[in-house]
């Protein structure tokens, strides 16, 4: 495939709109949409860092060097993305806590009419815990949740990402459970419910396929 040029993260006038869900039970749930926007600057000592509006209010910091992203936030900064890993790379995700994620597959997927590089990065503790990162989108749960999470109860689906009338994403783009559009076979792999690799399905059971549980 050609090279493809890389495209920034952090953008001035790019606008992430989030669906949240709060499920009380089976038939009873709120549901919410909530706006972040990279709107102007702020300079920590003598670094500059771009702001990160939630809702119209700052709630975070964000700068990029170098293909990563950090994020400043109750007076430290981590690394939240790093659209430079290579396959077999491994990230420790601080913010959240969430342990190490290994890079599993890196492809192309065509959004909103133009190729943009997607990484597959699998949980070393639990391998179907499985994410996507798309070069210049971030996560499909918003610009701050990297990693699949749930945060008192919401759960949280990226509608779409656009900067100054370009749309770089739309939901609909890809399917709920994993990436449709995608320029490789689905993985048979399979893995038992605790995570390890399962060669051949020999009987009867609950497995997780593609980050899906499948029978």
């Amino acid at each position: 495939h050609p090279q493809q040029d890389y495209r920034p993260f952090v953008e001035e006038g790019k606008v992430w709109t989030l669906e949240s869900k709060v499920q009380f039970s089976t038939d009873d749930f709120y549901v919410d949409t909530t706006k972040y926007e990279i709107k102007g600057d702020s300079l920590i000592g003598d670094v500059t860092y771009k702001k990160l509006l939630l809702d119209g209010k700052c709630r975070y910091l964000l700068r990029e060097e170098g293909k990563r992203v950090y994020m400043f936030n109750n007076d430290e900064e981590f690394l939240l993305y790093d659209f430079g890993l290579g396959m077999g790379d491994v990230m420790e995700e601080k913010l959240h806590g969430l342990g190490d994620y290994q890079v599993s597959r890196i492809f192309s997927v065509n959004a909103s009419d133009r190729p943009l590089k997607c990484m597959e990065l699998t949980g070393l503790e639990y391998a179907y815990d499985v994410n996507y990162w798309i070069e210049g989108v971030g996560g499909l749960e918003g610009p701050v949740w990297p990693f699949y999470s749930t945060r008192d109860g919401a759960f949280l689906t990226l509608l779409s990402c656009e900067v100054n009338g370009e749309v770089l994403y739309q939901h609909g783009d890809f399917t709920t459970t994993g990436i449709s559009h995608i320029t490789y076979p689905a993985s048979s792999t399979l893995y038992d419910l605790q995570g390890r690799k399962v060669g051949i399905q020999t009987r009867k059971g609950l497995y997780i396929k593609d980050g899906r549980k499948v029978v």
